[in-house]
């Protein structure tokens, strides 16, 4: 207990510890220019680790799609805009039901789909299930659908107030 040193101001705290902690927990290495820090297989265990968690994130995370899987999706995702802008949208939706059933929420093919799915399902005057989806994407890992889906919101939270009074309390008895 003698060789403990106990600090006399309170800055790191109080309390005992030994006189040259670098020496008693084996600190204080000096790493020369061109030492080498790691062994050859540390380092390739640690190479090999990393990849794999790498690739557990891609696959749960949907950046990992199988190419077949995408390029049918991306078709589906073609096909439905092109009836999307020809105004044909109850036909471009099962085209948009095809690429979210295939591919992870999280993907970015999913989230486009959701978001045209979604406009499809609002344009033909079926707000709950647009706003449902609608609200779904604003924590969508896309941006583009997610920033979309948060402005949409945004729109719909003025939809159904005609009278402006139930927004914001004022009413214009006055009138």
């Amino acid at each position: 207990m003698s060789n403990l040193y106990k600090p006399k101001v309170s800055t790191w705290g109080v309390f005992p510890r030994p006189g040259n902690i670098s020496k008693t927990f084996g600190g204080g290495r000096v790493i020369r220019p061109g030492e080498q820090l790691e062994t050859a297989e540390d380092k390739a265990v640690k190479e090999k680790r990393t990849k794999e968690l790498i690739s557990a994130y891609r696959e749960k995370m949907g950046l990992k799609i199988d190419p077949q899987t995408k390029l049918e999706c991306e078709k589906a995702l073609r096909e439905g805009d092109i009836l999307m802008d020809s105004g044909k949208l109850q036909e471009a939706m099962p085209y948009y039901e095809q690429v979210m059933k295939a591919v992870i929420f999280q993907s970015e093919l999913h989230g486009l789909a959701a978001l045209q799915w979604s406009i499809c399902q609002d344009s033909l005057r079926r707000p709950k299930e647009a706003r449902t989806m609608y609200e779904k994407l604003q924590s969508h890992p896309n941006a583009q659908s997610e920033q979309e889906s948060k402005t949409i919101c945004v729109q719909f939270s003025g939809y159904g107030n005609d009278e402006g009074h139930k927004l914001t309390g004022f009413t214009q008895d006055w009138l």
